[in-house]
C-alpha cells in the first residue's frame, strides 16, 4: 500500500479545499472521537479528504520525480545524479549469502537512497559521484523513517544513459544532500536530524534477538499457539533478527546509537551466521564488547526521540568501523578554518 506522509496529506487537503489547517485538524479530531479512537490521525485525515472529494493519490505512471516518490510504490522509474556511493557489504543467511550496497541519488526536487541487492550490488563499483543514473522497476520501502528505492533482479540501473540529461543540483539541493552525511557534534543534535557522527565507543550493550517472519522479516507476535505474522499468518519456523546498541562519545556529549541487523554486522565485522551464534552462546559476546570499547567510528543516521525514556537516540543507517585517519585530519582542519 502506498503511504503518503501525514504533513503532505494535510497540505493537499488545505490546498484543494480552502480550509485552514486548524479546521482540518478539528474535523480529524471529531472523526477520531466518533470512532472511539480506533483509527490513527492518518486514517482520520484520509476520511476527511474522502468526504471533501479530494483525491490524495494521483495516478502514477512513467517517470517520477524524487519528491513524488512514496513508500509502497512499485515499478518506479526515476533519474538523477549520484551524490555519494556506499561500499558493498556481504551478509549470510540460512538460505545463503548475499551482498548489499547503496548510493544517494538526487534530482532538482529531492534526494533518496537507492539500495542494490546481490548481483546488482556490484554496480556500486561502477558508479561514481556526479554520474547520471536511470532506474527502472524499483520498489520503495520506508526504513527507519527514510524512504529507499530498492533494486532487485527485475529492476534496471543504467549508468550515464546517452539519452538522459539531469540539470546541475541547486545549492539548496546540495545542502539537503550533504545533510545525509553532514558531520555534527553530539551536543548539536536535535530530533529529526540526518547527519554523520564521529566518536569513540564507550559502552556496548548485549545483542537483543527477536523472532521474525522468513518472508517479510517483520517481528513476530508470540502466543500459546506459537508465532504469528500479521501478513503471513502462523509461522512454524521463525528466523531471527537482532539489534545492538552502543554509547558514542565525541567529547561534546554522548548518545545511544541503535544498530539494527546490517549495522550490527558492520560494526562487529561478522556475518549473520556468526551473529546468531551469540544467541545460543551469549557469554561469547563479552569478548566482542570489550574489543569495541575505545574504538573510533563514523556513523551516518537519524536522530529519533525515544518516548519511553524521554531522550533522543541515533538510529544508524551506515557505519564505518575503520575511518581513514587522513580523512579525519582533513575534516578537523576544515572545521578549524570555518
Amino acid at each position: 500500500m502506498i503511504k503518503i506522509p501525514f504533513n503532505e496529506i494535510i497540505a493537499k487537503i488545505k490546498e484543494r479545499s480552502g480550509l485552514s489547517e486548524q479546521e482540518i485538524l478539528s474535523r480529524m479530531d471529531k472523526k477520531v472521537k466518533q470512532l472511539s479512537g480506533l483509527i490513527s490521525r492518518e486514517g482520520a485525515a484520509h476520511i476527511v479528504a474522502n468526504e471533501l472529494g479530494i483525491k490524495l493519490f494521483d495516478a502514477v505512471s512513467g517517470r517520477v520525480q524524487i519528491k513524488n516518490i512514496l513508500a509502497g510504490m512499485r515499478d518506479v522509474e526515476t533519474v538523477g545524479r549520484v551524490q555519494k556511493v556506499f561500499p558493498i557489504t556481504e551478509f549470510s543467511r540460512e538460505s545463503g549469502s548475499g551482498k548489499v550496497a547503496s548510493f544517494m541519488l538526487a534530482d532538482e526536487t529531492g534526494i533518496i537512497r537507492v539500495v542494490l541487492w546481490n548481483e546488482q550490488a556490484e554496480l556500486a563499483l561502477k558508479i561514481n559521484a556526479n554520474d547520471i543514473v536511470k532506474i527502472k522497476s524499483g520498489y520503495v520501502r520506508e526504513r527507519n523513517g527514510q524512504l529507499e528505492v530498492h533494486i532487485n533482479q527485475r529492476s534496471k540501473v543504467i549508468v550515464n544513459p546517452p539519452d538522459e540529461t539531469v540539470p546541475e543540483i541547486s545549492m539548496a539541493m546540495e545542502s539537503q544532500a550533504r545533510q545525509h552525511s553532514q558531520r555534527k557534534k553530539i551536543s548539536e543534535l536535535k530530533e529529526g536530524d540526518s547527519c554523520e557522527l564521529f566518536g569513540t565507543i564507550v559502552q556496548v550493550f548485549d545483542i537483543r534477538f527477536y523472532e521474525s517472519c522468513p518472508e517479510c522479516k517483520r517481528r513476530l507476535k508470540g502466543g500459546t499457539d506459537g508465532f504469528f505474522c500479521e501478513t503471513h499468518g502462523p509461522i512454524k519456523e521463525p528466523r531471527y533478527g537482532f539489534v545492538m546498541s552502543i554509547f558514542l562519545d565525541d567529547g561534546t556529549g554522548s548518545i545511544r546509537v541503535v544498530c539494527f541487523k546490517e549495522q550490527a554486522m558492520q560494526i562487529l565485522g561478522k556475518s549473520e551466521e556468526q551473529m546468531l551464534k551469540f544467541r545460543d552462546f551469549p557469554e561469547k559476546f563479552d569478548g566482542e564488547k570489550t574489543s569495541l570499547l575505545g574504538e573510533q567510528v563514523v556513523i551516518s543516521g537519524r536522530v529519533s526521540k525515544n518516548p519511553g525514556f524521554d531522550r533522543i537516540e541515533f538510529i544508524a543507517s551506515q557505519l564505518n568501523p575503520r575511518p581513514s585517519p587522513d580523512d579525519e585530519i582533513a575534516i578537523l582542519k576544515s572545521e578549524e578554518e570555518k
